[in-house]
């Protein structure tokens, strides 16, 4: 009995996520299709002004890690760690959280089709692949170092260290001219409902891991 009231109540769960991740991407939408949003329009002048040239070499290297090659490249290091710090169970279900955001992110771009802000390169602009990246990928990364890691002092530091560099992102993909602001704000909108689900997905599926390192 107890059982299938702790299954009723993650059902229960997941599916408010759900909602959570449908209802932003919505809105993500609408943001994305919008017309005649003045800070949308100036958001890149905006942002070119507020950093300047000195910083332009700094920001294409920091929107070099969430290109393909660069993205690809995280996880092969992340998947390496998940195997050793608890073995192929989590390190399968880190797989299956980078070919979901492949799928998401690819997916979101085939239907919108948005146009870049400026002629600077092929593909949709909206969402921001880079940023929707460095979220899934900062969570799921996080949820790998707790397995092994308990310190509240490291964790704090990391989970920092993530935030400036996904901010960073966004700063700098605004500032090459790749996206719109609301193709940013849209992006972190479908970022923290993908996290909410992994965090549910995480907790739904995973077994006591630790177990696995005594």
């Amino acid at each position: 009995m107890e059982s299938r009231l702790h299954l009723k109540k993650r059902m229960n769960r997941n599916l408010l996520l759900l909602v959570i991740l449908s209802s932003s991407i919505t809105l993500a939408w609408v943001l994305a299709t919008a017309g005649g949003i003045s800070w949308d329009e100036k958001g890149n002048d905006w942002t070119r002004t507020l950093l300047g040239p000195r910083l332009e070499t700094p920001l294409k290297t920091v929107s070099y890690l969430g290109s393909h090659v660069g993205a690809a490249a995280s996880y092969i290091l992340l998947l390496a760690l998940a195997k050793r710090v608890s073995g192929w169970r989590l390190m399968t279900f880190v797989l299956i959280i980078a070919l979901l955001e492949l799928g998401l992110i690819e997916g979101t771009k085939e239907i919108f089709q948005r146009e870049r802000p400026f002629d600077v390169g092929s593909g949709s602009s909206f969402p921001s692949g880079h940023v929707l990246h460095m979220i899934v990928f900062s969570t799921i990364s996080l949820l790998v170092l707790t397995v092994r890691w308990k310190n509240p002092i490291f964790l704090f530091v990391v989970s920092g260290t993530f935030l400036f560099v996904t901010i960073a992102m966004a700063a700098a993909r605004l500032y090459l001219g790749f996206h719109w602001g609301s193709d940013i704000l849209g992006s972190f909108l479908i970022g923290a409902s993908v996290s909410s689900l992994i965090l549910g997905g995480w907790a739904f599926a995973r077994t006591d891991l630790s177990n696995e390192n005594q």
